[in-house]
């Protein structure tokens, strides 16, 4: 499973990410309930807040974002490649019909709009 974001300015300065219902019980997360998943970049954190009935938040993609040379307008994927690891990958903006095959290896894919 795959979670899809757009870069934005916020993304790349830090800011945290809202993730769907759906991938925050991929990555096995309840309500009330935070975990760390490890990746390529180092950690993650991922928490399902008590009073968020139905989103969840990832921790900063800041430092996969940079290392991947992500620009705003670019999709970065991240992709549950283990019980408690992620994996990215991003599909820049101009190369964005290759984001179809992309999803259909990754499926499904879960976009969030930001």
């Amino acid at each position: 499973m795959a979670l899809k974001l757009m870069v934005t300015r916020h993304l790349l300065h830090g800011a945290n990410s809202r993730m769907p219902l759906a991938f925050a019980r991929a990555l096995g997360l309840r309500a009330g309930t935070s975990e760390t998943y490890t990746t390529r970049f180092g950690d993650l954190s991922a928490c399902w807040p008590r009073h968020a009935a139905s989103t969840g938040r990832l921790g900063s993609l800041r430092i996969p974002a940079r290392e991947l040379l992500a620009a705003e307008g670019d999709c970065l994927f991240v992709i549950l490649a283990g019980k408690d690891e992620l994996d990215f990958h991003l599909v820049e903006q101009q190369e964005g019909h290759l984001a179809e095959g992309l999803a259909q290896r990754a499926a499904p894919i879960l976009a969030v709009a930001s």
